[in-house]
C-alpha cells in the first residue's frame, strides 16, 4: 500500500504596485511589470532597478522607494533570493508605516511577505502575517479584490493545516467576493480564480475547482498573452484536480505543458517546478512506473532542498513519498532514512492531529513492522489512528486499513485484541 502526499506549494500572484510619478520613472515601472506579466524576469529586474536608481536623486519620496522596495522583492523571490526578499518586504513595511500609505499598498505588501514566509515553512508568522493584511484591508471596499485574494490565501493554509472548517469557512467568503463586479473587472480575474481553485482543491470540492480554473484559462486565453507565472500556475492545479479525482490522462498533459513553462522562464532550480515534478511522479507511481517516479522525485528534493532547505515541509513530503516507494520495493533501510525524517518535520509543520502527518507516520509504521521492530512499529500505528479517530472529513477507510495493518501486527502476541480490532477495521472498511 503505497500513502502518497501532495506538495503544499502551489499558486501565489504576487502583487507589483505602481504610480504616477515623474514620466521616466513611472515608464520604467511600468516597463517592469510587463515584463514579470510575460516571464521576463531578469529584464524586469533592470527596469525596477533602473527606476531604483532614479531615486538616488532628490526629490524622492518614501512612497517611490516603498514601491521599488516591494518590486525588487518580487524579483528576489521569483530568483529564489528569499533573505533579500523577506527583508526588501520588510524595508517596503517600514516605509508604509511611516508615511501612513494607503491599505491597498500595505495589503499588498503583507500578502507577498506572508505568501514567501508560508513557502518556506514559516506557518505561524505567515499566518500572523495575513491576519494583519486581512485587518488592514477593512479599510478597502468589502469587494475589493485584494481582500477576495487574502481569504484564499488564508483557507488554503488553513486546509493544508487541517483546520477544515476554518477553510471552509473562508472558501464561502472569498466564492462570493469572487463573483462580484469588482472582482470579475480586475486585470487580476484570473489569477483571483486560479488561487480559488486551488482553495476547493485543497478541500477536494473538485467539481467547483474544475469549474473556476477552466474559466480562468479561458480568460487567459481571450486575453492574448497571459501572466505567464498566474497561467501555468492554473495549468498544474487543474491537473491536481484530473488526477485527484481519477483522471491522470487528463492531468498529465497539463503538467507538461506547466513544467515547460516553468523551466523556460524561471529555469531548472524554480521552486515550482520541484512541486510539479513531485505531482507529476505521483501519476508515474499509479501508472506502476517507480523507476521514472523515483528519479522524478529525486531531481524535487533536489530542487527545493536547495530552494527551502531540507527541513521544509515540501521536502518532507517528497522523502515520504520516495520512501514509500522504497518501501514497495522492498529497501527496508532507505525507507526508514527518509520517513524518519518526514514525520519529524511533519510534526512540527502540521502539528500532532494533522491527517497528512497521519500518513507519513502510517508508512513508518509499516516498514518498522517489516523490519521485525513491534514496539515501536506499534506505537506509530497508534498514533497513526489516534489521528484519524480524532479527525474531520471522510477518513474512515484510511482509518479502516491503518486498524488492519496494526490488527496484522498484534496477531502474534495478542490475538484476542488482534481480532477485535481487525473486526472494526473490517467493518469501516464494509461501511465506506
Amino acid at each position: 500500500m503505497l500513502w502518497l502526499q501532495s506538495s503544499t506549494i502551489g499558486l501565489f500572484t504576487l502583487g507589483l504596485l505602481s504610480a504616477q510619478v515623474t514620466p521616466e520613472w513611472s515608464a520604467l515601472m511600468a516597463e517592469g511589470e510587463r515584463a514579470v506579466d510575460e516571464g521576463r524576469i531578469p529584464d524586469a529586474g533592470r527596469f525596477f532597478r533602473s527606476a531604483c536608481e532614479l531615486l538616488k536623486e532628490p526629490p524622492a519620496t518614501a512612497r517611490q522607494m516603498a514601491l521599488c522596495d516591494n518590486n525588487l522583492a518580487v524579483i528576489d523571490q521569483l530568483g529564489g533570493n528569499y533573505s533579500s526578499a523577506i527583508r526588501r518586504y520588510r524595508e517596503a513595511m517600514r516605509r508604509w508605516q511611516e508615511i501612513g500609505m494607503t491599505a491597498v499598498d500595505q495589503a499588498t505588501t503583507l500578502s507577498n511577505l506572508a505568501q514567501l514566509l508560508l513557502e518556506q515553512g514559516s506557518r505561524d508568522e505567515g499566518e500572523q502575517v495575513l491576519l494583519r493584511a486581512l485587518e488592514i484591508s477593512r479599510q478597502l471596499p468589502a469587494n475589493h479584490p485584494r481582500v477576495a485574494y487574502l481569504l484564499t490565501q488564508l483557507g488554503c493554509l488553513y486546509a493544508d493545516t487541517g483546520r477544515t472548517d476554518l477553510a471552509r469557512d473562508f472558501t464561502r467568503r472569498a466564492a462570493a467576493l469572487y463573483n462580484s463586479p469588482e472582482a470579475k473587472k480586475s486585470e487580476l480575474y484570473p489569477a483571483l480564480l486560479s488561487r480559488l481553485g486551488q482553495l476547493y482543491t485543497r478541500l477536494q470540492n473538485f467539481g467547483p475547482a474544475e469549474t473556476v480554473l477552466r474559466d480562468a484559462l479561458e480568460i487567459f486565453a481571450r486575453r492574448g498573452k497571459p501572466d505567464e507565472l498566474s497561467y501555468a500556475a492554473t495549468l498544474s492545479t487543474l491537473g491536481t484536480v484530473y488526477r485527484l479525482d481519477g483522471h491522470p490522462e487528463r492531468a498529465e498533459p497539463l503538467y507538461r505543458k506547466a513544467a515547460k513553462i516553468y523551466e523556460t522562464i524561471y529555469g531548472p532550480n524554480y521552486t515550482a517546478l520541484g512541486a510539479l515534478l513531485g505531482e507529476q511522479a505521483m501519476i508515474d507511481v499509479e501508472g506502476r512506473k517507480f523507476a521514472i517516479a523515483k528519479e522524478k522525485m529525486k531531481r524535487a528534493i533536489a530542487i527545493l532542498s536547495g530552494a527551502l532547505g531540507p527541513e521544509h515541509v515540501d521536502v518532507a513530503i517528497l522523502e515520504n513519498n520516495l520512501g514509500s516507494i522504497y518501501s514497495y520495493e522492498g529497501k527496508l533501510e532507505a525507507a526508514e532514512r527518509l520517513l524518519r525524517h518526514a514525520v519529524s518535520v511533519e510534526q512540527k509543520y502540521f502539528g500532532p492531529g494533522n491527517v497528512e502527518l497521519a500518513k507519513c507516520v502510517f508508512n513508518l509504521a509499516e516498514v518498522e513492522a517489516r523490519q521485525g521492530r513491534r514496539e515501536l512499529a506499534e506505537e506509530h500505528y497508534r498514533e497513526a489512528i489516534g489521528i484519524y479517530e480524532r479527525a474531520d472529513g471522510p477518513v474512515n477507510s484510511q482509518l479502516g486499513a491503518v486498524m488492519l495493518s496494526y490488527a496484522r501486527v498484534l496477531q502474534k502476541n495478542r490475538k484476542q485484541e488482534a481480532r477485535s480490532i481487525e473486526q472494526r477495521a473490517k467493518a469501516l472498511l464494509a461501511a465506506h
